[in-house]
């Protein structure tokens, strides 16, 4: 709350508008990207290793690979849970490319809100995790 202040930074006001206008706004959803780096790529026998390298710390946009939930008054939580089986064809592919052998790579995960105009930059991480071991090809569906 103190980072929101009276003048806060532009990533921070970025972030807030898009929690708070996901529901309502298209443009500030479609600027949803995910940035993926893995430590140890040239360790991964991925059989498109090429395409892997190549996109290796690229930032995706992936604006229609997720559902919002929040409490009912928008300002307590917020999650964003994302499903790749919504994604283009090329991240699908990709994804099931890499899905097998995700377990042995060391990866870096963050997501950013693309800043557009001037005022809304510098962008900022607003969530990140290391990621190791996991085996993607274990993956059960769970139907609620």
């Amino acid at each position: 709350k103190e980072a929101l202040g009276d003048n806060p930074r532009p990533g921070v006001r970025l972030l807030k508008t898009f929690i708070s206008e996901w529901g309502t706004n298209e443009d500030i959803r479609r600027r949803f990207k995910v940035i993926c780096h893995v430590d140890n790529v040239t360790d991964v026998p991925v059989r498109g290793i090429s395409m892997l390298k190549g996109y290796n710390g690229k930032p995706a946009i992936i604006n229609k690979m997720g559902d919002r939930f929040s409490d009912e008054k928008k300002s307590e939580y917020f999650e964003l849970d994302l499903n790749i089986t919504k994604g283009k064809y090329m991240s699908r592919k990709g994804l099931d490319q890499v899905r097998d052998y995700f377990a042995m790579a060391f990866a870096r995960i963050g997501f950013v809100i693309q800043g557009e105009p001037d005022d809304e930059l510098p962008e900022i991480v607003f969530g990140c995790a290391n990621v190791r071991n996991v085996n993607l090809g274990n993956v059960t569906k769970v139907s609620l």
